[in-house]
């Protein structure tokens, strides 16, 4: 598990350090910074997918297009300002670095300067001379018996799953993509119904099994928790013979047929692609969601609050930025509900802005009991402000 996440001159962040939880939630204002996180380590992703024995870091890819290193480097940043750091402690006792410079004459892409590894009091540095370097297996040679944790979070980084806000909408066909065991619903979850076409017989956790299905198949599972948001979901997935293509027919009560993902609303098929990627992962796995709540009613996105802290009290590690303060609250309530998640083991962060535009992240524990450890002000308050300025409108 990353437990702590260190950025440097990325973006809006001259230097942010955040202490990781097995589920974290990033709330906070808009423009605040919190898509920048998700996009550090998106970024990297990107990376090791794309060409793992490349030590240029892309910009853009399957993930995110961030555009020029002009675009995603700090521009109040005192320190060198064409270098990027960005730093992962892991379970506490391993250190992983990744220094990314600016090329010269080269503004679509950055390149790793330097690694640095540090666990058990012994450090280890490479840098861009080293004949053998290479992005994906970022250690040395001789360190890979004794750090096999290094190697096992460099796959972890590989299969690392990033969910973005920009979901595709119900469409009349669907993408087919590889046989790989370690597939991913991909960023705008274009992948989705092919894994669960691909993957239907799958075991999934025992732990995350709703009792609506007797089934530990994945395509079951994620029929019966879509059945949990939407009652009576159901899902038929076929393929076109010839045409690398999916249709996929969605039930959404139990009294109609199959009906095309265009008749059902956007809910059930935003909802789909984490439901899918939760259901999928495996302990340890790394799953990056923005806005969870998209399109699902209040009583819905609690309920997917409640859904993610079960996900994570599996060993699935979880980052979500979320508007959404039924989220929060249902995460709260999975905390209260579950013995595998305790309230320690969630991180709460939310992301303000000073006068000067340097931003602050302001840190929130959720206490033993639910309660919240500070409550800042437009902290998921609008419901408060509004009431107030309603009782003043109405005295006038």
């Amino acid at each position: 598990m990353i437990s702590k996440l260190y950025l440097q001159n990325f973006k809006c962040f001259s230097s942010i350090e955040l202490n990781l939880g097995k589920i974290t939630l990033l709330t906070g204002k808009n423009s605040s910074g919190k898509s920048s996180v998700l996009q550090s380590l998106a970024i990297l992703n990107q990376t090791v997918v794309g060409n793992e024995w490349s030590k240029t870091v892309f910009l853009n890819g399957i993930n995110v297009s961030l555009g020029t290193t002009g675009d995603v480097i700090n521009q109040s940043f005192k320190g060198e300002k064409n270098v990027i750091t960005i730093r992962f402690d892991i379970d506490d006792d391993l250190n992983i670095q990744w220094i990314l410079y600016t090329p010269d004459r080269k503004e679509y892409d950055f390149e790793v300067d330097k690694f640095f590894l540090k666990a058990d009091d012994t450090s280890y540095f490479s840098d861009s001379n080293d004949k053998d370097f290479y992005l994906h297996r970022l250690i040395l040679k001789e360190c890979i018996e004794k750090h096999l944790s290094v190697a096992a979070f460099s796959n972890k980084l590989k299969n690392l799953t990033y969910i973005s806000a920009d979901r595709i909408p119900p469409v009349e066909l669907y993408d087919v993509g590889s046989n790989d065991s370690d597939i991913v619903v991909g960023s705008k979850g274009e992948f989705t119904i092919w894994i669960l076409k691909s993957f239907d017989d799958l075991d999934i956790n025992f732990d995350l099994m709703n009792t609506a299905s007797n089934s530990r198949k994945l395509t079951r599972q994620a029929e019966a928790w879509l059945s949990h948001f939407f009652p009576g979901a159901n899902l038929d997935i076929s393929e076109i013979p010839n045409v690398n293509k999916l249709t996929l027919g969605i039930k959404s009560n139990k009294e109609t047929g199959f009906l095309r993902p265009q008749n059902v609303g956007y809910g059930l098929t935003q909802l789909l692609p984490i439901i899918t990627a939760c259901l999928k992962a495996k302990r340890d796995d790394i799953i990056l969601i923005e806005n969870p709540e998209a399109h699902l009613h209040p009583s819905g996105q609690s309920e997917m609050g409640v859904f993610l802290s079960k996900v994570a009290a599996t060993g699935v590690q979880l980052i979500v930025e979320s508007h959404s303060d039924h989220i929060l609250n249902g995460i709260r309530r999975g905390v209260l509900s579950t013995h595998e998640l305790k309230a320690e083991d969630v991180s709460i962060y939310f992301f303000d802005e000073y006068e000067k535009k340097e931003n602050r992240i302001i840190p929130i524990r959720i206490e033993p009991n639910g309660d919240l450890s500070d409550f800042p002000v437009d902290f998921f308050d609008q419901v408060r402000q509004d009431l107030i300025e309603i009782i003043k409108l109405s005295k006038k």
